[in-house]
């Protein structure tokens, strides 16, 4: 990222710093996960998206960020509660059936399997109690995006595209085939996929000095 990159995402808001600035050759000190939402930027430029696209894509991030300190969420504990929402679509469980959580004996036997796991034991009552008070929809909208910009990659695996579209209503993003079916369902044929993990793996497993470096906080992704 060069410096005039740089400071013309500053004073358009693109990139936001921790604080106030407070005078000439003092260094911006940014969140980690904002290196990672310039990184995808500077995908998007490379693509040919405009600026208010790009603010409306880095939005979505920043509002998942904001939701998962409002929810006082690690990243570790949003990737639990990522992966027992997932779980529970995947057994039918739309509507959150923790009563009744027993008469799913696959579902339960698969819960039970991964309580057991170093994640799963992250899965506290308190998680699973914002799993049932925001019945899927921050999850899908805020967790599962959090997980994906707060991560910092050592190593690639293989993992689904990410999909943005524009609506009359503003951007969304979804994941791979998921992005499609909603895209579709909004009415729109045309859509930005971003293999966002290989993104963020240059930024923390193949770093490379430029014009312009943000100083990012070291605080990792526990």
């Amino acid at each position: 990222m060069t410096a005039d990159v740089m400071t013309f995402w500053f004073r358009h808001g693109l990139v936001q710093p921790i604080g106030e600035r407070t005078g000439r050759g003092k260094h911006l000190q940014f969140a980690y996960t904002e290196a990672n939402i310039a990184a995808i930027m500077l995908q998007l430029r490379d693509f040919g998206a405009n600026i208010d696209a790009m603010k409306s894509i880095a939005a979505i991030y920043r509002s998942a960020i904001r939701w998962a300190e409002e929810n006082n969420l690690s990243w570790m504990q949003a990737a639990a509660l990522s992966t027992y929402v997932n779980m529970l679509v995947a057994h039918g469980g739309v509507t959150l059936p923790s009563a009744s959580i027993s008469d799913f004996r696959d579902l339960r036997r698969a819960i039970e399997d991964f309580e057991s796991s170093d994640l799963g034991k992250l899965l506290t009552d308190d998680l699973k109690e914002i799993a049932q008070r925001e019945k899927f929809s921050g999850i899908w909208g805020n967790c599962e995006t959090f997980v994906e910009i707060a991560i910092q990659p050592l190593r690639l695996e293989e993992t689904p595209t990410t999909h943005f579209y524009r609506t009359p209503n503003g951007w969304k993003r979804h994941l791979a085939k998921a992005g499609q079916f909603y895209a579709r369902k909004d009415g729109v044929y045309a859509s930005i996929a971003l293999d966002v993990l290989a993104i963020l793996h240059r930024v923390w497993a193949e770093p490379k000095t430029s014009e312009a470096t943000l100083v990012t906080t070291s605080e990792p992704a526990r």
